[in-house]
């Protein structure tokens, strides 16, 4: 799969290395952290509709194509949540 790896640094400047991930009822995506140096807790929601603009493009990523079972695994996984998969 290809993708754009993003970082977060926390206001007290650590690095966040793990998120909680999860979408809401107005159509956004929802990182939720808590640094592990300083214990602050975090979040940033961001709406679905930017998460196109923000995606990266194939030549810089690569061009490798996801395998037929990954991405059968992938799309379970979305309609499993609610995502509808064409």
């Amino acid at each position: 799969m290809m993708m754009k790896c993003l970082s977060q640094t926390c206001r007290c400047g650590a690095t966040i290395e793990k998120f909680e991930v999860g979408l809401t009822p107005d159509h956004c995506l929802c990182l939720a952290w808590q640094c592990p140096a300083c214990q602050q807790k975090a979040w940033s929601v961001i709406p679905l509709t930017d998460c196109d603009q923000n995606c990266p493009e194939e030549e810089i990523v690569g061009t490798e194509t996801p395998c037929a079972e990954t991405q059968e695994g992938d799309n379970e996984f979305l309609r499993s949540i609610g995502v509808r998969v064409d």
